[in-house]
């Protein structure tokens, strides 16, 4: 029987060895044919053959009949090494915000090589995604940003380890103070203040005692911003000094870190000359629950003072007083009131309001501005600021983070008066605020906001809103031509460069706890909302957009695609 057995093996294996001879793909496993084809398609893409490379990928797909993750990630990593690694700066700094959206710790070496590339554009776009990672590469990547030729970035990667309390990042930055001029020494008390070790809290309550009256004061609000009450005594001693700034500042720390030991101190300072001073003082005597010290802050507010009308937005039944001052005739006035009207989510404040939402021929902007011990903080409504603002484009900025903020605050409101709004601001075609509208709308999801959604979602003459309009209700699943109007949108738009950035805010004017992002204009970012949102719905359609936006479109948008395509894999 055993005999019999390996016979027929033998057999059974010559046969085998025939068969494989007439036909080579017979017992050579199909995967080896796939190997082929898929090393055939990195070396296409390393020889530029981009088109070429998808065609083989889509045969692949077609064949198994589903995406193969992995090798999708291989593509997109591969085409941001290429373009990582171009003589041209444009395809680089693509190629590194690419690796950024990635989100993904296979780019982390290119965000690495962008820090050591000359320019300063590339190395703050590598800084701005390597400080989202909290690994150990990350975190090294930062360290070098530490030697940059460019001293913005050198302060930027300081206040990132500071943020992370990384266990250099207090001698780093106190040896990147002493090299610079006197001048920006007041930029440093934050970074020690966020940093919060032991060394950084003696070093901030030297600052405190510095004969510079700008550090002393920044130093003040910082220990404030980051909740440094280990420096309370400091404060309360240099509340006494004459520098009316300093007790300003001192005046509003002592409300905030709730020292009810200071009120006699407090009482002193709210008969001081100086009317910053003594709205500082009462504001935190009311916080400390003294009631009566609120009168002097209305008051001043009636008489039309800009910094006491931004302080009533924290002050219960106060919403007549700043209702009746929306109706000034002062602009700064009516703008500040109905700000402050707002946080009392009182419905009244969007008539106001609608001048520097809805822009007209008058072309407002706002700018912050502050009391000169910078712990009160109003808003300057400027005029023709296209114009006026056109070599600091910063202002521009911070006046759409500001009409952002009211925007979101207004979606609090009841149901129809928000509505009514978000009817306004696309029928008037508000650009800038449309991607943080239509987020709201999609929260709120009521019958009502997606009737609005679908009704603007075919509004002729307005691509921007149409198309946002199309994604949202795209992302919330209703029924309707919305994937198809969207695709053939992007399709249409293959050409369009995904990277125009908004302007950065500096450090010193950047709002606490919103770290800068680095976020595309208009169209662009509709576009890359749009390549996300699929990536997002793990939609295998959106999938194949991406392959054939890679395939065909813009040159440099490849290398953005190849990052969402990576994320798409995750």
């Amino acid at each position: 029987m055993k005999e019999l057995f390996i016979r027929i093996f033998l057999l059974f294996t010559i046969l085998c060895i025939s068969i494989s001879a007439s036909h080579p793909s017979f017992l050579i496993d199909e995967p080896v044919e796939s190997d082929n084809q898929t090393n055939h398609l990195f070396f296409l893409i390393q020889n530029g053959q981009i088109g070429q490379a998808i065609d083989i990928y889509r045969k692949l797909a077609n064949k198994s009949q589903e995406h193969d993750y992995q090798l999708l990630q291989s593509i997109g990593v591969s085409l941001l090494e290429i373009g990582s690694n171009s003589r041209n700066p444009e395809v680089q700094l693509v190629s590194l915000f690419g690796a950024g959206i990635s989100l993904n710790e296979k780019t982390l070496h290119i965000l690495e090589k962008g820090i050591r590339c000359p320019s300063p554009q590339h190395q703050l776009v590598s800084l701005n995604f390597l400080s989202k990672y909290h690994n150990e590469d990350a975190t090294q990547a930062l360290e070098a940003a530490l030697h940059s030729d460019f001293l913005p970035i050198r302060l930027e990667a300081a206040f990132h380890l500071c943020l992370i309390k990384h266990s250099h990042a207090c001698a780093q930055t106190e040896s990147l103070m002493y090299k610079v001029a006197p001048a920006l020494h007041p930029l440093f008390p934050q970074f020690f203040a966020a940093s919060g070790t032991g060394t950084s809290i003696r070093i901030l309550k030297q600052m405190l005692n510095n004969p510079n009256p700008m550090v002393r004061i920044q130093a003040i609000n910082s220990a404030v911003k980051f909740e440094r009450d280990e420096v309370l005594s400091i404060i309360r001693m240099l509340a006494s000094h004459h520098d009316v700034a300093q007790q300003e500042a001192c005046a509003f720390a002592l409300g905030e870190f709730r020292d009810d030991a200071s009120l006699s101190k407090l009482r002193h300072l709210a008969k001081n000359k100086s009317l910053p001073v003594r709205l500082s003082a009462n504001r935190s005597m009311y916080s400390l629950g003294q009631q009566e010290a609120k009168n002097p802050i209305i008051e001043e507010a009636r008489n039309g003072d800009v910094f006491a009308i931004s302080l009533l937005a924290d002050i219960p039944d106060t919403e007549e007083t700043l209702f009746l001052l929306t109706q000034n005739e002062n602009i700064h006035t009516r703008i500040n009131a109905a700000l402050a009207l707002l946080q009392h989510k009182d419905s009244r404040a969007l008539k106001p309001l609608c001048e520097i939402l809805i822009k007209d021929n008058r072309d407002f902007a706002i700018t912050p501005v502050s009391s000169i011990g910078n712990s009160l903080q109003a808003w300057k409504v400027v005029p023709s600021a296209t114009q006026n603002f056109k070599e600091t484009p910063v202002n521009i900025e911070l006046s759409l983070n500001k009409r952002e903020e009211a925007l979101i605050l207004a979606a609090d409101l009841p149901n129809s008066d928000f509505l009514s709004l978000a009817d306004a601001i696309f029928h008037f075609e508000q650009n800038d605020l449309v991607p943080v509208l239509v987020k709201l709308l999609e929260n709120i999801q009521t019958s009502e906001a997606i009737a609005l959604l679908k009704r603007y979602s075919q509004k002729a003459g307005a691509p921007l809103v149409r198309n946002y309009c199309n994604l949202a209700l795209y992302r919330l699943n209703e029924e309707g031509p919305y994937y198809e109007n969207l695709k053939n949108w992007i399709l249409s738009k293959r050409s369009v460069d995904l990277i125009r950035f908004r302007p950065m805010v500096p450090l010193e004017k950047r709002p606490f706890k919103v770290q800068y992002q680095m976020t595309p204009e208009e169209e662009s970012r509709l576009l890359v909302e749009s390549f996300e949102s699929f990536v997002q719905m793990q939609d295998d359609r959106g999938i194949s957009i991406l392959l054939q936006a890679i395939r065909d479109g813009n040159k440099n948008n490849k290398y953005v695609l190849a990052g969402l395509l990576i994320r798409a894999t995750l």
